[in-house]
C-alpha cells in the first residue's frame, strides 16, 4: 500500500511542477493567472505532502480499488510528465494551459477517488475526502478562468 501512496505523491508533485512551469510562462502577461497558477501549485505540493503523512502514518489501513495498480499510477504519472513536457516546448497561451489542466485535474480527481477513499480510519478518509473537493474546487476556478479567457478572445 506504501508503494501506491508513494506513486500518489509523485503524481502530486508533477502536477506542481507543471503549474508552476505554467506560472512562469503566464508570468509577465497574465500576472492574475500567475497568481492562479501558484495558488493551485502550491495547493498540489500540501496534496503531495498529504500523501507522504497516509504512507507514513496510515498505510496499512489503506483499501484501495482492485482496479488501481502501482502500474496505473505510474501511467498516470508519465501522463502529466508528458504534458509538463509538452507544456515546455509549445509554451501554451493562457488558455492552451487551462483547458491542459482541467483535462488533468479531471483525471487526477477519478484516480483520487478510486485510490484513496477507502481507509479504515475514518478520519483519514476525511482527510482525503477534503483533498477530493479541493481538487474539484481546482477545476472550477480552472474553468472558470477559462471560460473568462474564451470570452476575451
Amino acid at each position: 500500500m506504501k508503494e501506491l501512496l508513494q506513486a500518489c505523491a509523485r503524481i502530486e508533485r508533477a502536477v506542481s511542477n507543471l503549474y508552476f512551469s505554467f506560472r512562469d510562462i503566464h508570468h509577465d502577461s497574465d500576472p492574475e493567472l500567475a497568481a492562479l497558477w501558484e495558488k493551485t501549485a502550491q495547493e498540489e505540493l500540501n496534496h503531495e505532502q498529504q500523501f507522504l503523512m497516509a504512507e507514513r502514518l496510515y498505510a496499512a489501513q489503506l483499501n484501495p480499488d482492485p482496479g488501481v495498480t502501482l502500474e496505473l499510477l505510474q501511467k498516470v504519472l508519465q501522463s502529466v510528465e508528458s504534458v509538463q513536457q509538452k507544456a515546455q516546448a509549445m509554451r501554451p497561451n493562457a488558455q492552451q494551459a487551462l483547458k491542459m489542466a482541467v483535462s488533468l485535474e479531471e483525471q487526477l480527481a477519478e484516480t483520487h477517488m478510486k485510490t484513496v477513499m477507502r481507509f479504515t480510519d475514518q478520519s483519514v478518509t476525511r482527510l482525503f475526502a477534503a483533498m477530493m473537493a479541493a481538487d474539484q474546487d481546482h477545476i472550477a476556478s480552472l474553468r472558470q478562468r477559462l471560460a473568462a479567457c474564451a470570452e476575451q478572445a
